[in-house]
Order: structure tokens, then C-alpha cells, then sequence
């Protein structure tokens, strides 16, 4: 074992270096996570509660395309409104008409005892290019109970289109932090970073 007085020093000093270097880790990380948290909790908060105190508002359904080329995004705006956004649809169907219809979930039974909303969309193309279509619903009606939306031809009792409103999930934002934690670690971690932590 070197009992030298220099490498003595010398290894109180890597000690010491080392701890600096993971308290000097810590210190940055702390405020990053904490920054984390802050942005979900409000992202979050915000997605649900964006456009009123409904506590559905910003659920969001998307339409998966059965028949007639609908497409779109339904998005409850308070408890008796949604809107359709990027909504396509060729116009076609049978006479009885086509319209927005709300079940209690997203199948062929809850749409035929579930709730006509909005005018007859038969006959009218829709490309996606259009705003919003803001559709309120009949009545004292409200959205309670009803958790899926469906573009339904009445006469011939079929689904041309339906999707079930969940919470959206804030995807961008976690793949900016994800990213902004990986570049924090690898500097971290670089050699040059280590070299000044040991000096």
C-alpha cells in the first residue's frame, strides 16, 4: 500500500471530486424534474378543463373510417357541444339520412339506442378543409353517459364511422422532455465535463 503523502492527497482530492461531481448531477437533474412535473400538471389540468369547467371538455374521439370516407376528430367542448374537426365524409348514404349519433360505447347496439345529434349531413361533402362543425345536442340533453360518437345511416342502421372520447395524451410534450433529459445526462457525462469536475 503507498503510504505517499502526495498520493494521499491525491486520492482525498478524487474523493472529494467525485462527490462534488454527484452533487453537481443532482443539482442540475432536481430542477428538471421538477420542471417535469409542473409542465404534465398543467398540460394535464389544461387538456381536460381547456374550453370550460365540464369535466369531460377536451375529451377527444377520433373517427375511424368504416365507410363513405369519414374521418375527423370529435371533441367535447362543454356538457351538451362537440365539435368535429378535419371531418371528411363523400355525402353519401340512404334517404332516411345521415347523422351524428352518440352511444354509450362504440358498437352496432349503443349507436341504435343512442342519441341523434346535429342537421342531416347526407348529400354534403366535407374534405377536411372546412372549420369545426359545432354540434349541440337536443333539448336539456347533456353528454353524461354517452362516451362514443358515430356517423350513422339511419335507414340502413350502419356505422359509417365512430370512435370513443378518451383524455388525450400530451405525446409532445413528453418526447420534448424525454429529449431534453437525454441531452442533460450525456453532457453530464462528457468527457470533457469530467475532466473539470476532477480538476
Amino acid at each position: 500500500m503507498c503510504t505517499c503523502v502526495n498520493c494521499g492527497t491525491a486520492v482525498l482530492e478524487s474523493g472529494v471530486g467525485r462527490e462534488n461531481g454527484s452533487d453537481w448531477r443532482a443539482l442540475m437533474m432536481r430542477p428538471t424534474l421538477i420542471f417535469m412535473v409542473l409542465c404534465f400538471a398543467a398540460l394535464h389540468g389544461g387538456v381536460i378543463n381547456a374550453q370550460g369547467s365540464y369535466p369531460r371538455a377536451g375529451w377527444q374521439a377520433e373517427l375511424n373510417m368504416v365507410a363513405h370516407g369519414v374521418s375527423g376528430t370529435a371533441t367535447i367542448v362543454d356538457e351538451d357541444t362537440f365539435q368535429v374537426d378535419n371531418f371528411t365524409y363523400d355525402g353519401g348514404g340512404l334517404a332516411g339520412g345521415v347523422y351524428f349519433y352518440l352511444g354509450a360505447s362504440d358498437s352496432q347496439s349503443a349507436f341504435e339506442a343512442g342519441l341523434l345529434a346535429g342537421p342531416d349531413l347526407l348529400g354534403t361533402s366535407y374534405d377536411g378543409t372546412g372549420g369545426p362543425l359545432e354540434i349541440n345536442l337536443p333539448g336539456a340533453t347533456t353528454l353524461d353517459g354517452y362516451n362514443a360518437v358515430s356517423v350513422w345511416c339511419v335507414d340502413a342502421n350502419f356505422n359509417f364511422g365512430s370512435g370513443t372520447f378518451v383524455v388525450p395524451e400530451p405525446a409532445t410534450f413528453w418526447l420534448l422532455t424525454f429529449g431534453s433529459v437525454v441531452l442533460l445526462t450525456r453532457r453530464s457525462r462528457s468527457p470533457a465535463t469530467r475532466r473539470r469536475q476532477w480538476q
